[in-house]
């Protein structure tokens, strides 16, 4: 049995769709001049930014239960040469671990065609369950296809599976943000950092779902500003090589927008931070600021310090290893499970929490361990 679960609570959301509403229309304003019209996409931007660096609302609606014992979960990376690959791994493994249980674990290297190779692998080592992070099911059809002939279920953290087209054989339970709404944030605080005259360089990934949703949001909210301008709209795919890949790429557009003609870049995630740090320093422009998501620790301390990073939308990656690999204990117990959808925070300098605190806003891990019956 398959339900849909939200951690995320009913005011926040109400909150947020009412100060997304206004900021959507901002372009047609309220009767009156340009500077009105300006007014109310800044101060609109203004209610949503306030409204997403409030800390969000721990779960409290999942039940304990008793785990089967002697398991082997297989668990794909999405690639551990970027840290938020690194970090859900890490946090999916120490899950099993933690349930009593053995990982196997898989590096897909940031290349698609590796991942269909890793659910072979499980199947091959016959695991008792596979856990996909940042890997869509719809980017491997076949070795779906291939691992419910093996009678393997499927989980998938970080994906966004639930909005895409179902293949034929999906994951059976998803845990994500919602990262549409993450994109909502992060162009509400560029439009309120810049008063409403931002020149925005936005960075897709068309392969990950999870991006292509934050992406789409940015560029709607950005385009629909009377007084912003999204310079361009372009697609960079993660591969091993993305680093320098996005290196060369950030440092020719910064020689194609001199200094006045564009002032934030969003990427994909922040991950990515350093190279476009390294661009942005080593062209002195000083003049543009990096806006992006999952914050990681090195995007942290630019914003805490005032560095090139104004903002970040964090994904709570660690928790939401453990949600979907709690997903996959309940299920292998005969329970019901659910497509469960974890709360974020945006961070800016406002609300940065200090070196050495977490950014997530309560122990996931000893939530779980209480579900789970493995700590008193």
């Amino acid at each position: 049995m398959k339900s849909n679960r939200s951690f995320m609570s009913a005011a926040r959301i109400t909150v947020a769709v009412g100060a997304l509403i206004v900021l959507g229309a901002c372009s047609a304003g309220p009767p009156g001049g340009a500077g009105e019209i300006l007014d109310s996409d800044v101060s609109a931007a203004q209610a949503s930014v306030a409204h997403y660096e409030a800390v969000p609302e721990a779960p409290s609606d999942l039940t304990a239960f008793e785990p089967v014992t002697s398991k082997r979960i297989g668990i794909m990376s999405c690639g551990e040469n970027i840290t938020s690959c690194q970090k859900l791994s890490s946090a999916a493994k120490a899950a099993v671990e933690d349930l009593g249980w053995q990982a196997v674990m898989y590096d897909g290297t940031q290349d698609t065609s590796k991942w269909g190779a890793g659910i072979d692998l499980f199947i091959q080592n016959k695991v008792d369950a596979i856990v996909k992070l940042v890997n869509p099911d719809n980017a491997m059809p076949n070795a779906m296809d291939d691992a419910a002939a093996a009678g393997i279920p499927v989980f998938c953290g970080v994906c966004g599976n639930t909005n895409e087209k179902a293949v034929t054989h999906p994951s059976i339970g998803n845990a994500d943000s919602d990262y549409g709404e993450q994109g909502e944030a992060v162009a509400a605080w560029v439009i309120a950092d810049s008063g409403g005259s931002a020149k925005v360089l936005g960075i897709n990934n068309v392969l990950a779902t999870p991006v292509k949703l934050r992406h789409e949001k940015i560029v709607e909210a950005i385009n629909a500003c009377s007084g912003c301008e999204l310079l361009e709209d372009t697609n960079v795919t993660q591969d091993a090589n993305i680093y320098d890949k996005l290196r060369s790429f950030t440092t020719a557009k910064l020689s194609a927008y001199p200094t006045g003609s564009l002032n934030y870049i969003v990427p994909q995630t922040d991950a990515l931070f350093d190279p476009l740090r390294q661009s942005l320093e080593a062209t002195g422009r000083d003049d543009v600021t990096v806006a992006g998501f999952d914050c990681d620790e090195i995007s942290m301390s630019s914003i805490r310090d005032g560095g090139v990073q104004g903002a970040c939308a964090d994904t709570p990656l660690e928790w939401l290893s453990y949600a979907v690999v709690d997903q996959a204990a309940r299920h292998l117990s005969g329970q019901s499970t659910s497509n469960v959808l974890v709360p974020f925070q945006l961070f800016t300098s406002n609300n940065v929490p200090a070196e050495g605190i977490s950014k997530i806003g309560f122990d996931y891990r000893s939530y779980y361990l209480q579900l789970w019956g493995r700590q008193g």
